[in-house]
């Protein structure tokens, strides 16, 4: 699970469910457990800032969340469970963070949870077999996301060069970042670890398995890591014939290295795509006529140094389209920005 800056409340959680128990203890059997450790993990991260742009102050959400996890073990299978849901804290619909959108279509767009307060970020439940790995079912961060998440660290901005939120979406359907309906396997020899992801979303393509990828790192020295990632789409002929610049099933492949110690915090990736982000042609009056897809190729860089309650980061995101002019997007398309920022830290939380 990504990492996130928890809120711990377990004094607080136990003792409402003691009291909530109480009407009904004194009815109750006695049960022993067939579980030797029981734990309920809560945490939240609240997120918001100020942009100003077009000549305007807006204030925006950064993707705030909140979620649980629950763990068992019975015998040496640890079970867990994991619920985490988007907040909407200031209800607008713009974000600079591109992580923080909760739309998994692509080309088909789904945006039915877009402006309501809560939206499903992630959902999974999952076992740890110790040396046999890791299996987990739902919607969670990929195989691919592994590696492609090395340089998605900003506060604000990146993760657009990296393929993983490809359309302005989570990368749910494409599994390049919060998969949709994705069952992953992990596991770890030595210094080796790799990840196979499968997909089950749609009963519409005439396909048994949507996507299937997975990535493999390895750890070469104490905090540097080297990896790589693919993950290949099964959309449908219907996709394919009737979508403008497609040629093809989304494919999409990222290369990278992160290095991290006390003080330093330095990553790099490179990745590329084949049928795997599109965007929409409109009017001159601002009326979309038609979405188009386009192959791509893309680089980010992220570097943090930190000292004391002090942090400070810098990096870039490069992504080149490449398309057929023909087709209604502009030449000149592309994305192409640095990154400064500086952070202040008040305590743990």
């Amino acid at each position: 699970m990504r990492p996130n800056s928890p809120f711990h409340i377990r004094s607080l959680f136990p003792a409402c469910l003691f009291l909530l128990a109480l009407p009904t203890m004194a009815q109750q059997p006695a049960v022993v457990p067939d579980t030797s450790e029981l734990s309920i993990r809560p945490y939240g991260s609240f997120r918001g800032h100020m942009a100003l742009y077009n000549e305007a102050l807006e204030l925006q959400q950064n993707g705030s969340r909140v979620g649980f996890e629950i763990r068992f073990k019975v015998q040496k299978v640890t079970y867990f469970a994991t619920s985490e849901l988007a907040i909407n804290l200031f209800r607008n619909d713009i974000s600079f963070s591109a992580s923080a959108s909760t739309n998994g279509g692509f080309l088909t767009v789904d945006q039915g949870q877009a402006n309501q307060v809560f939206a499903t970020r992630l959902g999974y439940i999952g076992a740890d077999l110790g040396k046999c790995g890791q299996l987990t079912v739902g919607k969670q961060w990929g195989a691919y996301y592994d590696v492609s998440g090395y340089t998605d660290r900003f506060n604000v901005f990146g993760g657009q060069a990296s393929n993983s939120y490809n359309g302005g979406t989570d990368g749910g359907l494409l599994g390049t970042g919060r998969a949709d309906q994705a069952v992953v396997y992990r596991n770890k020899f030595g210094p080796v670890s790799f990840a196979g992801q499968l997909q089950f979303r749609s009963v519409v393509n005439e396909e048994m398995v949507d996507n299937y990828g997975g990535s493999v790192q390895v750890q070469l020295t104490k905090g540097l890591k080297v990896g790589g990632g693919y993950m290949k789409t099964e959309l449908g002929n219907y996709f394919v014939e009737n979508t403008a610049g497609m040629d093809g099933e989304p494919s999409i492949w990222v290369a990278g290295a992160s290095y991290g110690n006390s003080r330093w915090d330095l990553a790099a990736t490179i990745s590329g795509q084949t049928n795997g982000d599109f965007s929409t042609v409109l009017d001159t009056s601002g009326i979309a006529l038609q979405s188009v897809v386009y192959d791509g190729t893309g680089a980010e860089a992220y570097i943090r140094f930190k000292h004391k309650a002090w942090a400070f980061s810098g990096g870039f995101n490069y992504y080149l389209p490449t398309f057929d002019e023909n087709e209604g997007l502009a030449k000149d398309f592309t994305l192409q920005y640095v990154v400064l920022g500086a952070e202040y830290h008040p305590g743990r939380y």
